[in-house]
């Protein structure tokens, strides 16, 4: 991490977060000790979710975190030059994100600059007070939300066409990051606007291509792959960060988590010629790198959710 932290990306600030004192653990599974206990107050009582922001971070591990800065000058340091960066940025333009070659066009483009904007200008508003920070992701998530869909062009003409992909996971990921952070900061109309931005850009495209059986429209089976885990994960993110607001964001968790139970013990299809997605003998026959990306984008949506509800248990994956 600290090889890399004058280059902050989401992955590196997601490990930075991993804080249980004055040292950073390593290991993933460690994950769920980032925040302990969100929940207090009336949030415990009644069961309802924890305040905002509380996917990554909370009141409590950003103290941990201004102690953490505090102490390391360079890493400091590193985090404010990044976001300086951001906020000198220019919005991709959508015919930009059109205008590549390859299935994924140049989406990857914004969705990562969303991506970054979401955690890195989020934490830093949250860390320093400073409004410039939740003036640009403000601004970045407007911007974003007229595009006309956050998946290239290639995809719409498959047969039957595709409503989400790779990079509509990195526009949910910042989204879902973004509104964590200027939930309180938003405006009414502005809060409403990139709600309902993200559940039909980003949930309810990739839950009807994905998860739900009435209008999924892949192979009748899609597990065996690493884009079902990313994919559904920006979404779950999405879906996290709308309790409490959206009425229909628990059956949407419901239905994710559910799946991600089936993709986990995915025994294979012998018809379609698919394998097993994990098998005692190593990983699945994508490749370690395949598989990393899957596991990571899970990782961050099981991360989220037990901050999400702290008095709950995740179901147990066996592999």
């Amino acid at each position: 991490i600290m090889k890399s932290v004058e280059k902050i990306s989401r992955r590196s600030l997601i490990k930075l977060m991993i804080l249980t004192g004055p040292v950073m653990c390593q290991p993933v599974s460690l994950l769920a000790d980032v925040v302990a206990n969100p929940s207090t107050g009336d949030d415990a009582k009644n069961d309802s979710p924890p305040r905002h922001p509380r996917l990554f971070f909370n009141s409590t591990s950003l103290v941990r975190l201004r102690e953490w800065f505090a102490s390391n000058a360079e890493a400091d340091a590193a985090l404010k030059k990044r976001g300086d960066e951001l906020l000198a940025a220019d919005f991709i333009s959508e015919s930009v994100a059109m205008s590549g070659p390859g299935q994924q066009q140049n989406y990857f483009s914004p969705g990562d600059q969303m991506s970054d904007m979401g955690l890195t200008l989020g934490l830093l508003y949250h860390l320093t007070g400073d409004k410039r920070y939740a003036d640009k992701l403000k601004a970045a998530m407007l911007y974003y939300a007229g595009y006309a869909r956050w998946t290239a062009s290639g995809f719409p003409h498959r047969s039957p066409p595709w409503h989400s992909e790779l990079a509509t996971e990195k526009f949910g990921f910042g989204y879902a990051t973004g509104y964590d952070a200027l939930h309180d900061y938003l405006s009414d109309t502005d809060r409403k606007k990139i709600a309902e931005v993200m559940v039909g850009m980003a949930v309810l495209p990739t839950l009807d291509d994905w998860v739900l059986p009435g209008t999924r429209i892949h192979s009748l089976d899609s597990m065996g792959h690493n884009w079902w885990s990313v994919c559904v994960s920006g979404a779950g993110l999405c879906a996290l960060v709308l309790l409490g607001d959206d009425p229909r964001a628990q059956g949407w968790i419901d239905a994710i988590d559910a799946g991600f139970k089936q993709w986990f013990n995915y025994q294979g299809n012998v018809l379609q010629n698919r394998v097993a997605t994990f098998q005692r003998s190593g990983p699945d026959y994508e490749s370690v790198g395949y598989t990393n990306y899957g596991v990571q984008e899970y990782l961050h949506y099981r991360l989220a959710w037990q901050n999400t509800y702290p008095g709950k248990k995740a179901a147990h994956m066996e592999p």
